[in-house]
């Protein structure tokens, strides 16, 4: 049986949303050559944090890494970028930040 992996898309949708994110996919068809996989917007009209994922970051099957960017406004000056097999690595991350995980926007009745 495979374990499941943080990089794809679906697993990490579920995780977020079961730990109380608002999460919308927004792009996963980046061309062949870029390291990009795939793109969400975590609590879209609060903290609306885009997280990418990117892998072979640090060379050829290396661990993803996950790119966190909110157009450099009160959360992030930067975009930040973490390395990491672990959920629970960036879910404490966002929270952290002061992303909210009890986000009443868009959440279905």
């Amino acid at each position: 049986m495979t374990k499941n992996k943080i990089s794809t898309l679906g697993y990490f949708c579920k995780r977020m949303k079961d730990n109380g994110f608002i999460v919308w996919k927004m792009f996963n068809k980046y061309n062949d050559n870029d390291a990009r996989k795939w793109t969400v917007l975590i609590n879209p009209g609060e903290e609306s944090v885009f997280i990418t994922c990117i892998m072979n970051y640090d060379g050829l099957n290396s661990i993803p890494a996950f790119e966190f960017n909110n157009g450099n406004k009160s959360i992030y000056k930067t975009s930040v970028t973490l390395q990491t097999e672990s959920i629970e690595v960036l879910i404490k991350h966002l929270l952290r930040q002061g992303v909210d995980n009890k986000s009443e926007l868009f959440v279905r009745g």
